[in-house]
């Protein structure tokens, strides 16, 4: 049987001082019951619960027996990330003085402090308050309960949030236009393209690309790509094409220009100028991702 702390044998002394002997066992007995009910050492979930949650539970519990001075200890802990079971050492955390400490561990198991405050990625632990030495409080920042809503963009990786659009462009021997419509509120992150048959760089004979951004009303004017030099084919300052490899096209350098509302609708224009060498069964490719 696992020996009382020094806290717990203190309460029960105290507990002790406060029982009425006169009125026999059972008095005794209902007094103690009362005392527990009532204090710091009491428990009304049965003791078999009680072991099947906390017993070996590895919830990162302070390590009270090498605590010291400004250093944090934490007991041997697991806990699940969402992929695996992360098991984590025991260990200990030098705490900065005289401020408040944010104890945390990530998903790969990682257990650290800052003085800053909790990160968002993180689950936080403790919260410590110092002194110029010492630790002086101890707060349980712990959550064991969690309220799982509905899975959205903001919630995902990057690499998770990320959708694409695919457009056929077919065979181009002239100038086309083609469009696509955003599903929802979203970003766009990239556009490409790819031909099954190679462009050659000119500056003669060249293909531009342009992309604008109609939007619901069909009367918007935003540019979604760059209308420089990069979303072209020419030789100087563009991009040639190879057979069945992917061109990334340049997108606008305002971050704001590349937002699309539920519902917007995005021109994407092949220019030829000239006797440009023709797209073959060409794809355009659009990423996008939603914080929603």
């Amino acid at each position: 049987m696992q020996d009382l702390t020094t806290t717990q044998k203190n309460q029960l002394s105290a507990a002790a001082r406060t029982l009425d002997y006169t009125g026999g066992f059972g008095q005794l007995i209902q007094d103690l019951i009362d005392i527990i009910n009532a204090g710091n050492i009491g428990v009304t979930a049965d003791a078999w619960d009680v072991d099947a949650a906390a017993k070996n539970s590895g919830l990162f519990a302070q390590d009270a027996d090498n605590t010291t001075g400004l250093t944090f200890a934490y007991r041997a802990s697991r806990f699940n990330n969402g992929l695996a079971i992360i098991t984590v050492a025991a260990g200990t955390l030098a705490l900065s003085a005289s401020t408040t400490n944010y104890v945390e561990v990530d998903s790969a198991g990682t257990v650290s402090s800052n003085t800053s405050g909790f990160t968002a990625t993180s689950m936080p632990l403790y919260q410590i308050a110092t002194g110029v030495s010492t630790i002086t409080t101890v707060t349980n920042k712990k959550s064991l309960m969690t309220l799982l809503t509905a899975l959205t963009g903001a919630k995902l990786t990057t690499t998770a949030k990320t959708k694409s659009i695919e457009i056929p462009l077919g065979t181009l021997s002239a100038t086309g236009t083609f469009l696509f419509v955003a599903p929802h509120a979203c970003t766009v992150t990239a556009m490409s393209l790819a031909s099954a048959t190679a462009v050659a760089g000119d500056n003669t004979n060249y293909w531009t690309f342009a992309a604008i951004n109609k939007t619901s009303s069909g009367s918007g004017t935003t540019a979604v790509l760059a209308a420089t030099d990069p979303n072209t084919t020419k030789a100087t300052g563009g991009t040639s094409i190879s057979a069945y490899i992917v061109r990334d096209l340049t997108l606008h350098g305002t971050s704001g220009n590349l937002d699309l509302a539920a519902g917007d609708v995005v021109v994407f224009t092949a220019t030829k100028t000239s006797s440009a060498d023709p797209l073959t069964n060409a794809v355009l490719r659009v990423n996008y991702k939603s914080e929603n």
